[in-house]
């Protein structure tokens, strides 16, 4: 009787044996005894395996099962009969426990909030990646953090200094300083026309400026059309 759980149970006589010659080298009994042990059991037939676990067995182990629905286990680790037969019915009991364990049922579930967001923040981040990888177009700004190595201010233009720090912003355009970005202020390198700057300011700050604003020229009241009281 081949147990594989207190509830399942398999008898011998479900089983049969064969004992072939065992290959590969060994000892000077190698090729005169036969010790390699061949399990047959007919999967379909047995009466002890529940439908459900024969289905899931059936699936599992097709390759080792023959046409008539037998499924067929070898075993020639040792010297011995009885040890290579005791190895085939370790085997089985290893396939058959593993064709009774029903798999979990998954149930859809919602995402959290959280989890959204955090996959908007990455996209988001990726997103801004490959945005820095693109080659800008011509006369287009190009913002970049002061840490960034590309801040090559000092060297393209002598006399000033944008210090390393995350906090400052440095603007290219067409390979070129335009614009710096320290301590909330923005210092111009080039002299820009009014609507460059507008846009220098947008991609410096990342959020369009207050634009400026007009006073308005105060009504003249004439005093003399007032009513008298």
């Amino acid at each position: 009787m081949l147990t594989i759980t207190p509830q399942l149970r398999i008898p011998e006589d479900e089983f049969q044996w064969s004992f072939v010659r065992a290959g590969g080298p060994g000892g000077q009994n190698v090729n005169k005894v036969s010790t390699k042990a061949v399990l047959r059991w007919d999967v379909a037939g047995s009466p002890s395996l529940p439908a459900e676990a024969k289905q899931r067995l059936r699936a599992q182990q097709g390759r080792r099962l023959a046409a008539e629905g037998e499924l067929i286990l070898t075993s020639q680790r040792f010297r011995d009969q009885d040890r290579n037969r005791q190895d085939c019915l370790e085997k089985l009991r290893e396939l058959v426990l593993r064709a009774t364990d029903r798999p979990k049922v998954r149930r859809p579930t919602k995402p959290t909030r959280g989890s959204r967001e955090a996959r908007l923040q990455e996209k988001r981040r990726r997103a801004g990646t490959k945005r820095t990888r693109r080659r800008p177009a011509t006369g287009a700004f190009v913002s970049i953090s002061g840490a960034d190595p590309l801040n090559l201010v000092g060297i393209l233009t002598p006399g000033q200094k944008l210090a390393a720090l995350t906090g400052n912003r440095l603007l290219y355009r067409d390979g070129l300083p335009i614009a710096v970005l320290a301590a909330g202020q923005v210092q111009f390198l080039q002299e820009l026309d009014p609507a460059a700057e507008w846009e220098a300011h947008k991609a410096l700050l990342l959020a369009e400026p207050a634009p400026p604003t007009v006073p308005e020229t105060p009504e003249v009241v004439d005093d003399r059309r007032l009513p008298m009281h």
